[in-house]
């Protein structure tokens, strides 16, 4: 009888250690999950940031002088536009002096 009961013991044990580790994988992967997520929505919203900031300067520029900037250049100098170039890549399009540029800013891809 009571090898019985030292085998039902060890057989708790058990299932209560892999019972332990699947609970403690499921919330570290949730964890990592949602430290993945935040970063990612992160880069988005600084994207976007950027990109207004450099929609804003651009019109502001034609508000003030009549033109809109002939190259990003002149925003970095004059509107004080700065920005991690490592991170991001700007395409400032210039069709003319009298019609908005066309825009476009990427993320590099990391390495």
């Amino acid at each position: 009888m009571t090898q019985r009961f030292v085998s039902e013991k060890t057989t708790n044990s058990y299932r209560n250690l892999i019972i332990s580790l699947l609970l403690f994988i499921m919330i570290t992967g949730g964890f990592i999950y949602l430290i993945s997520s935040a970063s990612s929505r992160s880069s988005t919203e600084e994207l976007d940031t950027l990109y207004q900031a450099i929609s804003r300067a651009t019109t502001q520029c034609y508000a003030i002088e009549g033109s809109y900037p002939q190259d990003l250049q002149y925003l970095k100098d004059q509107y004080n536009i700065t920005y991690d170039e490592s991170r991001f890549v700007v395409h400032y399009q210039v069709m003319a002096q009298n019609i908005l540029p066309k825009i476009t800013v990427l993320t590099k891809e990391v390495e």
